[in-house]
């Protein structure tokens, strides 16, 4: 990071910040979205369904792009392969979360996306992960567990067609910026 770094310079970007710019902002974003909308239209219970199967393929080839990554280290690949993965999340959402009449199938497929990033990103950012699972109302143990990594958030769930999430309040952030990023 830029304020660590003796030799930056200072004209010189951050570039943890624009990393953690990830999930600051363009995650946060797709998970207050997801949670903001449910609560609008599903009174915070969490829309049951099947997960669109193209939604499911992209997911399913990140994780396993992400699981060879992190078995050779490659730390750097891991990070873009989340940048791609929540990028396109997030424009999935942008681009369908205001269709009204197919919003129960949009929160579908977004909480699916939101539950494999939440999973793929925890080692980096885990707190943010962990007050997500949090207001998912999941377990932790069984939402971050490789056992469930390619199933749906319906298999952590008892009652799948009747599942309330936490109450998300008006300006709550689940990822926050280092108090080094703030200038």
């Amino acid at each position: 990071p830029a304020p660590l770094n003796p030799d930056a310079k200072p004209n010189e970007p951050d570039p943890v910040l624009a990393q953690g710019n990830l999930f600051t902002n363009v995650l946060n974003r797709l998970v207050r979205g997801c949670f903001y909308t449910c609560q609008k239209y599903f009174d915070g219970v969490l829309p049951y369904g099947e997960v669109s199967a193209d939604i499911k393929q992209a997911a399913e080839r990140t994780i396993l792009n992400y699981e060879n990554h992190m078995y050779k280290f490659e730390l750097h690949q891991i990070i873009n392969d989340l940048d791609s993965y929540i990028r396109n999340a997030s424009k999935y959402w942008s681009k369908n979360s205001n269709d009204e009449a197919n919003i129960k199938q949009t929160l579908i497929d977004a909480f699916y996306m939101v539950k494999v990033a939440t999973v793929l990103s925890h080692p980096i950012v885990p707190s943010g992960c962990e007050k997500t699972c949090e207001y998912l109302n999941v377990d932790p143990d069984k939402f971050f567990s490789w056992d469930y990594i390619f199933d749906d958030i319906y298999a952590l769930l008892d009652d799948k067609e009747n599942h309330s999430l936490k109450e998300l309040k008006e300006h709550e952030d689940f990822y926050y910026k280092h108090q080094s990023q703030f200038k």
